[in-house]
């Protein structure tokens, strides 16, 4: 049946309409469906325009009959995360009132989207601000996991990778500051990349009123089912194309836990199991205690996403009154005590000069992570304490084996000081029967997302 399309991958829903065997109009349609039947339950997609989804759908299949297909992604529907500037939707970033802001025009990303023949056709939820680990909007409410209601999408790109993991998109765009690819990805079972810092164009990608994103840390990458399809999104996103070599055996470090990070058994076990099959398989591991100093990577990390946060408040709210209560009911009352909210405080509160003393320490420990990692292949790590948790109040700690009140923010333990380091990382679900998938990252060197991705697949195989 034609319905069955949507379960397959991207690149063969692709083939589907290329053969003939499905048009744009009918793909589309499905997913809307789709879309309409199971929304309401999980409250994914957050804005749908089926109009101009299937007006557009109509026209590209006309330019096929005439001219064949327009791009590479001819006549695919998407889902975009409500950060991306789209024309004729509001961008919210979770704010209360910037939904009723529509754009006048794409951001990069979305229009190579659309330049390669994608469809858009709604917009999927984040929460407040893109600043959590869970999806729960002020504007649109909470998403829940499409594998397990009861838990959490993650954040912020928990509505993207829900999408894909609904199989309401075949792909998604996410973006990460501290972990809003990956920890979806994670919590939803499907492959996220957070590639090399500006290799995926994201100097654009807000509301129309401010355009500029976090410039030092926030990065755009793709989310989809298959690291093939992964793969395929990127080489449209950033117009180049793979230029990696295939390893037979790979050197990996890997490291399962860190000063200041937490790992469930259940979590450690799985994790362990994993790299018994990829030491098994022929590639060479080593356990890895890592030299450069993790704690003042998210203490750098801290004080730089502070002050670029503070860069995109209005002048007027910069003044220290309004930081001050900026900072209470956004910092210190959501996320309560913790290393996370006291680094962030710091750069609210930072001067230019403590931003630009920031700045080189951030080349400096990215220099010494280079160095330390340039004999391996792959660093694998884990990507969260824990499975998918079950929804809860932001800022509420956590009992992970036995022990309370480990803070809420410990969630970003694996994910916040290592977006300092500008590689890119991939993460890959580890899947078994009965069990919510986890993930892995793996790790690869800078502006090396191509070999990432190659290496990536290897150990995607065993597992």
């Amino acid at each position: 049946m034609k319905q069955d399309v949507i379960q397959k991958s991207l690149k063969e829903q692709i083939s589907l309409i290329s053969e003939n065997k499905i048009s744009s109009f009918e793909l589309t349609k499905i997913y809307l469906d789709k879309i309409e039947k199971e929304n309401a339950a999980l409250n994914i997609v957050v804005n749908l325009d089926p109009k101009a989804a299937l007006d557009r759908a109509r026209y590209l299949d006309q330019a096929f009959k005439v001219n064949g297909p327009v791009g590479p992604l001819h006549g695919i529907p998407f889902t975009i995360k409500d950060a991306f500037r789209a024309k004729g939707f509001g961008t919210s970033y979770g704010w209360p009132g910037l939904q009723y802001l529509k754009a006048k025009d794409n951001c990069t990303i979305v229009q190579r989207l659309i330049d390669a023949g994608g469809i858009l056709i709604g917009q999927t939820n984040v929460p407040l601000s893109c600043f959590d680990w869970q999806s729960n909007s002020p504007i649109y409410g909470l998403t829940k996991n499409p594998l397990n209601p009861e838990r959490t999408v993650g954040g912020s790109s928990g509505g993207a990778a829900a999408s894909v993991a609904a199989h309401f998109s075949a792909f998604e765009v996410g973006s990460d500051v501290a972990g809003s690819i990956r920890h979806p990805a994670h919590c939803c079972g499907v492959y996220g990349l957070r590639p090399t810092h500006n290799f995926v164009p994201f100097h654009d990608i807000g509301p129309s009123l401010h355009k500029e994103s976090f410039s030092n840390l926030a990065v755009g990458g793709p989310i989809a089912r298959s690291i093939e399809d992964l793969k395929f999104v990127l080489s449209i996103l950033t117009k180049t194309q793979d230029d990696s070599f295939k390893k037979q055996t790979l050197k990996i470090a890997y490291s399962l836990k860190w000063k200041g990070t937490y790992l469930s058994h259940k979590s450690e076990q799985r994790i362990a199991k994993a790299l018994s099959q990829i030491q098994r398989s022929g590639h060479e591991l080593i356990k890895y205690e890592p030299k450069f100093d993790l704690e003042k990577c998210l203490e750098v990390w801290g004080l730089i996403l502070g002050y670029e946060y503070k860069k995109m408040i209005p002048a007027l709210g910069r003044l220290k009154p309004f930081i001050n209560i900026f900072n209470y009911y956004f910092n210190q009352k959501r996320l309560n005590t913790s290393a996370f909210q006291n680094v962030f405080e710091k750069g609210l509160f930072a001067s230019k000069a403590d931003y630009e003393a920031a700045l080189e320490s951030a080349k400096k420990l990215r220099e010494q992570y280079e160095e330390e990692f340039q004999d391996f292949d792959l660093w694998i790590t884990p990507v969260a304490p824990t499975e998918a948790f079950e929804h809860k109040k932001a800022g509420e700690s956590f009992n992970i084996d036995g022990m309370k009140d480990i803070p809420y923010t410990t969630i970003g333990s694996f994910l916040s000081p290592t977006a300092l380091l500008h590689h890119p990382v991939l993460v890959i679900p580890l899947k078994e029967v009965n069990e919510h998938p986890i993930g892995i990252q793996l790790h690869g060197k800078f502006g090396k997302d191509w070999q990432l991705i190659r290496d990536s697949i290897s150990i995607d195989k065993i597992l």
